[in-house]
């Protein structure tokens, strides 16, 4: 589902998708979101609500209108088969630090594209962007076979620990 954020001036026409698996309307505006998970359990206290969870929860409180001073709202990663969970009664503090992290996520998407302009999407010129050397980041980035790739077509001998053995399967 949607969620448009016209209501700060930065995310003027921006949209989220986000979707929790199961929801739930309890009684006296109490809700309960649950995002099912199948993999590795997280190694964080059980009551931290994940950026996640509070994305969900601040999706409902913008499309019901309401705020947590007259709703409550419980938010869940539930992991199977194992049922550990994750999550608990969502804060202001977690709302406000959601609206933050979405509004300097934009900031960081609009230098990512011509004229900062994250509706027509058109990415700065391949100068723009530089490899990084945080084997941390590059181990989660979905970019590491064609980075790979480009390393070794820029004939890049900076050791990478994740790209350099990616690097060495282009020959095959």
């Amino acid at each position: 589902m949607k969620l448009v954020l016209d209501h700060h001036p930065i995310l003027q026409d921006v949209t989220i998708w986000a979707g929790p698996d199961f929801g739930i309307t309890g009684t006296d505006n109490t809700y309960y979101i649950y995002d099912r998970k199948s993999g590795t359990e997280k190694e964080i206290p059980q009551e931290n609500i994940t950026d996640q969870l509070k994305v969900y929860a601040y999706k409902l409180l913008c499309n019901t209108g309401k705020s947590l001073e007259n709703a409550t709202i419980y938010a869940y990663e539930v992991y199977l088969p194992s049922m550990y969970m994750i999550g608990g009664k969502v804060s202001q503090s977690d709302i406000d630090h959601i609206k933050t992290k979405i509004v300097g996520d934009v900031h960081e998407l609009q230098s990512l594209v011509v004229d900062g302009n994250i509706k027509n999407n058109i990415p700065q010129h391949v100068d723009h962007f530089r490899r990084t050397s945080d084997s941390s980041k590059c181990s989660m980035c979905s970019m590491r076979r064609a980075c790979a790739a480009l390393k070794k077509i820029d004939g890049d001998h900076t050791p990478n620990p994740i790209l350099d053995p990616l690097a060495g399967q282009m020959d095959s």
